[in-house]
Formats: structure tokens, C-alpha cells, sequence
């Protein structure tokens, strides 16, 4: 039998305003024959929790945010640096180290969509992740397209009232802007500075080599450094390398 999706608001806390977003993306989305969603606010640099309102399954947020699988999610990383709606399966891998996030939101049947995006000047972003949970390929891809502007739109709108409530209750995301960087990315880095090879890192974090390098470039992205070693040099200039980041 197909597990149903629990229409519930996956937050917790500000309930009033949080049923209210998502009464109207349900109706907006339903609308345009979409029925599986998720919004998500959260800054655009770091690795810090969402806010997330969403008809996905419960249980797979409680994992998500329990096991901190945000810091893996290739779709979360590649909206960082997008303006454009993408399909999921185009996202940026980041290689063996997402391999729990895709096993777990297999179970639960998130496995297709495409996701929007939007950048507010107060540094954070807004993404609607719109999940393919009835339709065949082709009718949802065709769904998408068809939809693209209004869902774009609806994606605007939901994120300037989420700005606009929580700017000024005072709920928005606290950005550390004196370093940018994930928790990951620095561990990555403070390895790199003292002269730890690609290889040796991942043995040492016990991940990919290809993660690894995923995760540098990312640090040199975010320090608008010219490579690598022009990064490590930015982030001592600026403080921001660790003794041990562990």
C-alpha cells in the first residue's frame, strides 16, 4: 500500500504562522496538480537547521535534523550557488558521504523533483522542493515547466512573508559573518594548512577524497580565493583558521 503523507507543518513552534504558510502552499500547489512539498529557510552560508515547512513524511525530518543530514544535502549545497530552479538528480554529488541522505529519503519516496530558490539581502535563502509522489515522469516533468513562473512566484511570495514576520519578531536566522564557512569546510581546511594531502584528510575524516576536494572548493568559493592555497593564506589573514576544529 502507498504510504500516505502526513499533511502536518514539520516545525516546531510559531504554529499560527507556520499552519498559514503551508494552508497556502497546500492550496497553491494542489492547484497546479502538485501535492508533496517542502519550504525551507536557512542562511546561505553554513551549516545550520533549516526552518522547514513541509506535507513530507514526519518521520523523515525528525532523521533529517537528528542526524544532521543537512550538512550532506547536495540539493541544499547546490541552491547555495543557483538562482535558477534545477532537478534534483542534476545536483551537485558530494560524493560516498551523501550516500545515508539518499538511502533515507528513498525509504520515504523523496527521490525526484526539482527545487527553486531565492536569495534575500539579509544573507539567508528561501527553496521550495516540489517532490514527484503520483504523477509518471513525463507528466510532472511537463507540470514543471508548464508552472515554472507561478511556482517561482509562489516561492517569492512565501519567502518575503516569512522575511517579513520573523525580521521583525526577530527570529531571523544569527549569521556568524566573521566566518562562512560549514563545520566540515573547516575541518577540511585546518587539515590543509598544515600540510595534510587530499588523501590524508579523507583517511583522517573518514570520508572521500572526492568529498574532500568537493568541500575545498566550496572553501575557496566562499573566501574568493583564487585555489586552494590562496584560501588557506585568506583564512589566516582573516582568523579563521582553528588549532584543532574537532
Amino acid at each position: 500500500m502507498q504510504e500516505k503523507v502526513e499533511d502536518k507543518v514539520n516545525a516546531s513552534g510559531k504554529d499560527a504562522f507556520y499552519e498559514e504558510i503551508f494552508s497556502t502552499l497546500t492550496e497553491a500547489l494542489s492547484a497546479l496538480g502538485l501535492d508533496q512539498f517542502a519550504y525551507y529557510s536557512l542562511p546561505r552560508e553554513g551549516a545550520v537547521q533549516p526552518e522547514i515547512i513541509s506535507n513530507f513524511p514526519r518521520e523523515y525530518y525528525e532523521r533529517y535534523c537528528a542526524e544532521k543530514l543537512y550538512r550532506i544535502d547536495s540539493v541544499i549545497e547546490t541552491a547555495r550557488h543557483r538562482v535558477t530552479p534545477f532537478a534534483w538528480d542534476t545536483a551537485a554529488t558530494m560524493g560516498a558521504e551523501c550516500s545515508n541522505i539518499f538511502d533515507i529519503a528513498k525509504h520515504y519516496r523523496i527521490t525526484a523533483g526539482y527545487t527553486f530558490v531565492v536569495h534575500d539581502h539579509y544573507g539567508n535563502m528561501g527553496t521550495l522542493h516540489i517532490c514527484n509522489h503520483s504523477h509518471d515522469a513525463d507528466t510532472f516533468n511537463h507540470l514543471i515547466v508548464k508552472n515554472r513562473a507561478s511556482l517561482q512566484m509562489q516561492l517569492l511570495d512565501t519567502h518575503e512573508r516569512y522575511v517579513a514576520h520573523f525580521g521583525a519578531a526577530g527570529f531571523l536566522f544569527a549569521r556568524d559573518l566573521r566566518n562562512p564557512l560549514s563545520e566540515r569546510e573547516n575541518e577540511v581546511l585546518h587539515w590543509a594548512s598544515i600540510g595534510k594531502t587530499y588523501e590524508e584528510i579523507a583517511v583522517i575524516l573518514n570520508i572521500s577524497e572526492r568529498t574532500v576536494k568537493f568541500h575545498m572548493r566550496n572553501v575557496v568559493s566562499k573566501l574568493k580565493a583564487v585555489n586552494a592555497k590562496h584560501a588557506i593564506k585568506k583564512a589566516s589573514d582573516m582568523h579563521l583558521l582553528a588549532e584543532n576544529p574537532a
